[in-house]
């Protein structure tokens, strides 16, 4: 039983994944906005390497400048292109 458990845990381990469905809302090559599920507080890989993508498409790296609450369940990350 033990191993079923762990069977189907890992199983639906990709669909977690999924769930976050991160969109750009905002990016003008100074910086960008992304908002996506998630919580408050911290910054998940997935997001970072979003924002390093769109400002290396214009020939600058992403850093961190804030995070709010647009819903309860939503959060907007903004980085600026530096």
């Amino acid at each position: 039983m033990k191993y079923a458990v762990i069977a189907a845990m890992m199983l639906s381990a990709p669909a977690w994944a999924n769930e976050r469905d991160a969109s750009v809302v905002q990016f003008n090559g100074h910086s960008v906005t992304i908002q996506a599920r998630g919580l408050l507080g911290y910054v998940p890989d997935e997001i970072e390497a979003l924002a390093l993508r769109m400002c290396t498409s214009a020939g600058k790296n992403a850093e961190h400048q804030s995070s709010f609450n647009v819903s309860a369940d939503v959060v907007s990350y903004f980085f600026v292109c530096v």
